[in-house]
């Protein structure tokens, strides 16, 4: 879906932070690239999927976006002791 033609959604994390147990979707095969998951969120019609390593990166890219508009704007004191040792790790 192109950006410039469709609306965009807004998601408020904030209802959809409790996350359950990821689920199998369906299976190609059993390995890391054939394995869909289902990550649904706890009372919501909501429900993130894809494989292993889709899930991650997306929980990555949003991570690295928080991150850098945190560094971009000044902000390094927002950084918790948990958040500090991720970076030292990247």
């Amino acid at each position: 879906m192109r950006s410039s033609s469709k609306g965009k959604i807004t998601v408020d994390v904030r209802a959809l932070k409790a996350l359950q147990v990821a689920d199998v979707a369906y299976q190609i095969d059993n390995t890391k690239t054939g394995t869909v998951l289902n990550v649904p969120a706890t009372g919501q019609p909501v429900v993130f999927t894809g494989t292993v390593g889709e899930l991650q990166d997306f929980a990555s890219g949003i991570l690295g976006s928080v991150y850098s508009w945190m560094l971009a704007n000044k902000h390094e004191d927002w950084f918790t002791e948990g958040d500090q040792r991720t970076q030292e790790r990247m």
